[in-house]
């Protein structure tokens, strides 16, 4: 809990990526 604003962000990334892997799916069928 040091850096609770650099956690927010990585978690906010990691759900960027996630978002943009699942339409890159979709994309893909």
């Amino acid at each position: 809990m040091s850096d609770p604003i650099g956690v927010s962000l990585l978690i906010f990334a990691i759900l960027i990526v996630a978002v943009v892997a699942v339409i890159i799916a979709l994309l893909r069928k």
